[in-house]
């Protein structure tokens, strides 16, 4: 297969890089079969990878939301300490909104079509930025009322 890919690349006039090309396995199995030869491609050896980042969405081998929800809520939690600074500095709760969903909103929403079906414990560690923002902008009101 990967001589295919590496003979529709020529004649597209591209080149490809051994170097920057990753393998990556998916398998379902509850056995692991036998060792795999390793993927070959213009005579380099393929670097198999447990999970990759192709456009800022973490895919694993097994197709799960862990790792990249992971990543998303470390991210958010950095623009969150943002957000806090300005509330600390009395900007008022209108602008607070807007700097969230530019800052913080849009990291979470990022790609949510591909992740949108998360299991019921990632979709609370999702919901958990949401709760710390609007108790930074709204620091005495309930979640509900909040929202």
């Amino acid at each position: 297969m990967a001589d295919h890919i590496c003979q529709f690349a020529t004649e597209q006039g591209m080149h490809l890089n051994p170097k920057k090309c990753w393998e990556k396995v998916i398998n379902f199995l509850q056995f692991q079969p036998t060792q795999l030869s390793p993927l070959q491609l213009m005579g380099s050896v393929v670097k198999c990878v447990n999970s990759y980042k192709i456009l800022s969405i973490h895919i694993t081998g097994d197709l799960s939301w862990n790792e990249h929800i992971d990543y998303v809520f470390k991210k958010a939690n950095k623009q969150l300490y943002a957000l806090c600074l300005l509330a600390r500095s009395k900007v008022p709760a209108v602008d607070l909104i807007a700097i969230y969903c530019t800052l913080v909103r849009s990291i979470l929403e990022y790609g949510s079509p591909v992740w949108a079906t998360l299991p019921e414990y990632l979709n609370d560690v999702v919901e958990g930025v949401l709760k710390k923002a609007l108790r930074i902008v709204f620091p005495g009101l309930a979640y509900i009322e909040a929202l």
